[in-house]
């Protein structure tokens, strides 16, 4: 266990609080190979590098080492600050292991490196080898730009609908990180907040209160609070990077300008309303906190204006008038039945579709479910959660294609329903 005797009184109460405050989250001191550690990005409160974690329960794996970096003291105010400040960031940091969620970086655990003088309090969760969204699109500008957008509203609505909602109070494009497989990821929630107390200077794009201005509503400037309805404004000036990668406010060159701008209630982008998306986002970046809709609503209206392109999941049999038996596909055998009903004004009575589906796609349809915690933790459930979503959306398209072609009425919004081992979904 690393001393604090050689520390300054604040921050060897800041290493002894941290300690005292995590017993409950994963203690990796001393698992880290330092030879392989690289400097990623330095901050006001923290540097971040990837280094070589080496568990003693499993393989080598490269992670996130966030060295946390009060500021140095022996007064005894700011002692007592350090004091009060510490158990907000410990009780950040059990929310934040406490959180599962495909859209919202991993918390592996926390470390007390160092010997004598230079003794650090750490964070430790996956690494991102993609980096954050805007390094991510300047290599890859082809990318679905409005699946990131999706992704960053699904992993922000699982924050706010938490009990209590959870603000994340930092988003911008440097938190959006893109994991392995391409998904975007949330980052950095609360933490910042937290330490910006302790801090006196900081980035040169934030503020002492903890926020950055291109980013942040008017009432975080003006009233220092931030809340669910000021996340959902940082997420819309975030959108505007990752839509058309130049930040807000782009003619604007300084904090000063963007501040000036904000406080005249100048919106953050010229958008084009006639756009759905655009028209979306707008209300998003609105001045008015009551205008502003909510996760919830934002990313089901991302799914209405922009629903996904790509193919359905292949099936293994086709629409029939009654049960059928599909074909094992290779990759599982233990397949669940997924029995879409659907009508139209000329057919009373419901056409039952039979589709085969493995089991692990259909924990997708588990979202619309109380069951939903219970499968979040799949390592596996957002690909196929994403991937059962776009097939549902597609069905409903093409019924309501098929409905006006006709001259028929187009069907209603699906609602699901689950029983036993079967799946309902009723358009």
């Amino acid at each position: 266990m690393s001393s604090t005797s050689h520390l300054d009184a604040a921050s060897a109460t800041f290493i002894d609080e941290f300690r005292r405050g995590l017993t409950s989250v994963r203690d990796l001191s001393g698992e880290f190979n330092h030879n392989a550690k690289a400097l990623k990005a330095s901050g006001g409160y923290s540097c971040v590098y990837a280094i070589q974690w080496k568990p003693s329960d499993g393989d080598p794996v490269q992670v996130c080492y966030k060295e946390l970096r009060p500021p140095a003291s022996s007064a005894p105010s700011q002692v007592d600050l350090t004091k009060k400040t510490i158990r907000h960031l410990t009780r950040e940091v059990k929310i934040w292991k406490s959180l599962c969620h495909p859209n919202i970086i991993e918390l592996i655990g926390y470390a007390i490196e160092g010997e004598r003088c230079d003794v650090k309090a750490v964070l430790v969760s996956k690494w991102c080898s993609n980096g954050d969204v805007v390094n991510y699109l300047q290599r890859h500008p082809e990318s679905d730009r409005v699946m990131l957008i999706r992704d960053m509203a699904d992993g922000l609505r699982y924050l706010h609908e938490r009990v209590p909602p959870m603000i994340h109070g930092d988003v911008k494009p440097h938190n959006v990180l893109i994991s392995d497989n391409g998904n975007a990821q949330l980052c950095d929630f609360g933490l910042s907040r937290v330490i910006s107390e302790l801090t006196i200077t900081g980035q040169t794009t934030s503020t002492g209160i903890g926020y950055t201005a291109r980013y942040s509503a008017p009432e975080v400037i003006v009233e220092e609070v931030k809340t669910t309805e000021s996340d959902v404004y940082a997420f819309g000036c975030t959108c505007i990077h990752v839509l058309f990668s130049q930040p807000p406010y782009p003619t604007l060159k300084n904090d000063l300008q963007v501040l000036t701008a904000i406080g005249s209630g100048k919106s953050p982008w010229s958008w084009d309303t006639g756009v759905p998306l655009e028209r979306l986002l707008s209300l998003c970046c609105h001045k008015q906190q009551e205008v502003r809709p909510s996760m919830d609503v934002v990313l089901k209206e991302i799914h209405i204006v922009h629903p996904p392109v790509h193919p359905p999941f292949a099936s293994t049999s086709t629409t029939v008038d009654g049960p059928s038996v599909g074909s094992p596909q290779k990759e599982s055998k233990d397949l669940f039945l997924a029995q879409i009903a659907h009508s139209t004004s000329d057919h009373n009575k419901p056409r039952p579709a039979i589709t085969f589906l493995p089991v692990q796609i259909l924990v997708g349809i588990f979202k619309y479910l109380a069951l939903s915690d219970l499968m979040r933790c799949k390592q596996t459930a957002k690909h196929f959660l994403r991937v059962i979503e776009e097939s549902l959306t597609l069905q409903y398209n093409i019924e309501r294609e098929t409905c006006l072609l006709a001259g028929t009425a187009p069907v209603a919004a699906c609602t699901v329903t689950y029983s036993g081992k079967l799946v309902t979904v009723t358009y």
